[in-house]
């Protein structure tokens, strides 16, 4: 079995510095898209609140949790927020022989990873620390599972149990590295790192823990409990890191700036009520369309999708009608590093061609860019 240290480590985990941390927004300071949402299979699932966290339902999994970042004197010594799961809707049967599976993942950078050496003798090994805490009795087992997953090449796979406590504890857990798994050096997907709140102890890809990766396929260890078998249970984690090493130091405390900044790569969000300019110029180049230049705070891991909720209109003499940010359109994406792309909006009236304007909110809005993993 992987090497587990659990100990409860109270303040001691001031320190920091270095970019050791390998997982971003592991004290679950940011959330762009939002602080809370009602969670299940195929409703409010993915990257929906905390960055860089995504939630999953895997095979129509059945249930419903409340999924947040939380603030304020619930979170451990030290830290400022911490991510919730407060079960909203149980399910105490996870199907046996199925793939039933209830977990929330980080997915890393590979050119990120290079350093791990992997695929030669010399791969190093990773320690994965997090603090939690359990309210409730769970159904299975009080355990959770943790576990790397290897993207490029045959995907390896490596898991390890943790049970968890009714008060804030900090875990350990140290993997051997893979002498055999692929990491490209590119901007795609390098590893995933999961934690598992819910399975079938019996289900099609549940398996022992182990020192060794694998190429079977193997997303959670087969000790693992259910945290939906109850309305009362709830799980709780923040200060997550993974470090090359065999052991855990203090937690490395980012600034907010940096961890922001370190989360629009991936993701970028702007928010706006009625009557506010984001800064978004651009020019008409009829009475039915507009284009529109956006600098990013950060370049952008690749090219991003669009989303957009609200309405607004280009903002010019004369101004246009109003129309839905959902309709927005990327135009243009440069070639190499992304810190900029344009925008258009068309299907729109009332304006003058050549008119220079920009971007003005109408209602209570975002605009949203996602170049997640």
């Amino acid at each position: 079995m992987s090497i587990i240290k659990v100990k409860s480590r109270g303040t001691d985990n001031v320190g920091g510095g270095g970019n050791k941390n390998l997982l971003i927004n592991g004290g679950m300071q940011v959330a762009q898209r939002g602080t809370a949402r009602t969670s299940s299979d195929n409703s409010w699932e993915g990257f929906v609140t905390v960055d860089r966290w995504s939630f999953r339902w895997n095979n129509s999994v059945s249930g419903a949790a409340t999924i947040s970042q939380e603030s304020g004197a619930g979170a451990p010594t030290g830290f400022g927020n911490y991510f919730k799961v407060n079960v909203g809707t149980a399910n105490n049967s996870m199907g046996s022989s199925t793939t039933d599976w209830v977990y929330m993942y980080q997915p890393i950078e590979a050119q990120n990873l290079q350093h791990l050496k992997y695929g030669t003798s010399s791969a190093e090994k990773l320690t994965l620390s997090f603090y939690a805490k359990r309210v409730g009795t769970w159904g299975q087992s009080q355990n959770i599972s943790v576990g790397l997953q290897t993207a490029d090449g045959t995907p390896e796979y490596i898991n390890a149990s943790v049970t968890t406590q009714t008060t804030w504890t900090r875990h350990v857990v140290t993997f051997n590295g893979s002498t055999s798994a692929t990491i490209n050096n590119d901007n795609g997907l390098g590893m995933n790192v999961f934690i598992s709140l819910a399975g079938s102890q019996s289900g099609t890809y549940a398996g022992a823990a182990s020192t060794s990766w694998s190429t079977t396929r193997q997303d959670f260890d087969n000790q693992i409990g259910n945290v939906l078998s109850n309305t009362a249970n709830e799980f709780h984690i923040t200060g997550l890191q993974l470090e090359v090493g065999d052991s855990a130091s203090d937690y490395e405390h980012r600034t907010f700036a940096q961890e922001l900044s370190l989360c629009q790569r991936y993701y970028f969000q702007l928010n706006g009520s009625n009557g506010d300019r984001w800064g978004i110029s651009g020019f008409n180049t009829g009475t039915s369309e507009a284009r529109y230049s956006l600098t990013f705070p950060c370049s952008m891991r690749g090219a991003p999708t669009i989303s957009g909720t609200g309405t607004g209109h280009y903002d010019s003499n004369p101004d246009s009608s109003i129309f839905n940010l959902s309709t927005m359109t990327i135009d243009e994406v440069p070639t190499g590093i992304i810190s900029s792309i344009g925008l258009q909006s068309a299907g729109i009236s009332s304006m003058t061609t050549g008119h220079a304007g920009g971007l003005r909110v109408s209602s209570d809005s975002t605009l949203g860019f996602s170049a997640e993993l």
